[in-house]
């Protein structure tokens, strides 16, 4: 189990829903690849940068936000090329912190873009019902 990190009132816990895997020259536009690329390493064959599809939990005033929920388990409905690696993660590394969905009080989305929201919903049963 993962500490929490405390920040004044609050404590923070990142959690992961998997992996993206973007272009780099994307990520880094035309900045030089010489500037980045230590602070990187080595990238694959197709140029491709991982980057963590991290949530963060938050403690405070006796509730569990949730910042985010990533892509989620619905990764069939998921565009071709969108560079999802890895992804519908979320409630098992939530259940290795002892941490179910229902224990979730508030959900934070910063944005509608599937990589923030995809995980607000999930399949039940044969229906889409509300995962928190």
């Amino acid at each position: 189990m993962r500490d929490w990190f405390p920040l004044g009132d609050c404590q923070l816990l990142v959690v992961s829903d998997g992996v993206l895997r973007l272009d780099a020259g994307s990520v880094f536009g035309v900045t030089p690849r010489v500037m980045w690329e230590p602070l990187v390493g080595p990238l694959d064959e197709e140029h491709s940068l991982p980057v963590g599809l991290n949530c963060l939990l938050v403690r405070s005033q006796g509730k569990l936000v949730l910042v985010e929920t990533a892509v989620g388990n619905k990764t069939t409905r998921v565009p071709a090329g969108a560079g999802v690696a890895q992804a519908g993660t979320l409630l098992e590394d939530m259940a290795r912190q002892d941490i179910r969905p229902d224990d979730v009080d508030i959900v934070i989305n910063t944005h509608l873009h599937f990589d923030h929201c995809g995980g607000n919903t999930i399949y039940r049963d044969g229906k889409l019902v509300l995962t928190f």
